[in-house]
């Protein structure tokens, strides 16, 4: 990834935003109800709590070093036009500096703004760096067509590493291939293995999936609502 492709890559999504203007108030607060706050904004993505956190001072883009991924994820989490411009350009810093997590998180936003080549360019970047949930996710690009010419052998085996790697939507979209016969031939009892798997990995929906049960329909839910791509 060279820095000319990530600048490329940047303008490309900045111009699919709307800049909208944030005021904020400033108000001090401690230790522990920092921490506090920024549990709620990272993990609960209350853009609230985010909020909160910025008016207390963040680094700025020049000094953030090793905190550049964590405070992109704070601007992004606001939700708003403005917090996910800057949120770009604090993972854009990370990712640079071979921070796998800014790498996957710009694939991420790109996914969400339709931008498929883009977010493939950095699910891949992260995915080759052995982060599990970009593989999953890469293959949900192969597999749909997405940006790239539609390869089910490709997603199978993209999926199959994440899987190995003890990504539970891998195992679990691995499940449906075989469950259906996408791209495989269908085998009932491998899909209520992976099924298994994708459940001991801690996905509630596939403990309580019956492959041997499952209808075109499921199917059709299961694609129509992205269940197999982690956000």
């Amino acid at each position: 990834m060279t820095k000319t492709t990530l600048a490329k890559s940047m303008l490309h999504f900045v111009f699919g935003f709307c800049i909208c203007a944030c005021v904020l108030k400033a108000v001090a607060i401690n230790d522990e109800e920092w921490r506090a706050a920024y549990s709620l904004c990272t993990q609960d993505k209350q853009a609230q709590a985010c909020l909160l956190l910025i008016e207390q001072g963040l680094d700025s883009i020049d000094e953030c070093e090793e905190a550049c991924n964590e405070i992109g994820t704070i601007y992004n989490n606001v939700g708003s036009d403005a917090g996910k411009i800057i949120a770009l350009k604090y993972y854009a810093k990370a990712a640079l500096k071979g921070n796998v997590l800014s790498a996957y998180n710009i694939g991420l936003m790109f996914y969400g703004q339709k931008m498929y080549k883009e977010a493939r360019e950095y699910f891949s970047l992260a995915c080759d760096r052995g982060f599990a949930r970009a593989c999953n996710n890469l293959g949900v690009l192969y597999r749909g067509g997405l940006g790239v010419a539609q390869d089910l052998a490709k997603a199978k085996s993209l999926y199959a590493k994440a899987c190995n790697d003890r990504e539970p939507l891998g195992c679990y979209n691995l499940a449906f291939m075989y469950a259906f016969g996408i791209g495989v031939n269908q085998n009932i009892p491998l899909a209520r293995s992976y099924f298994g798997k994708a459940c001991d990995l801690g996905s509630a929906e596939s403990c309580e999936i019956n492959a041997d049960t499952l209808q075109r329909e499921d199917l059709q839910r299961f694609e129509k609502e992205d269940r197999g791509f982690e956000i």
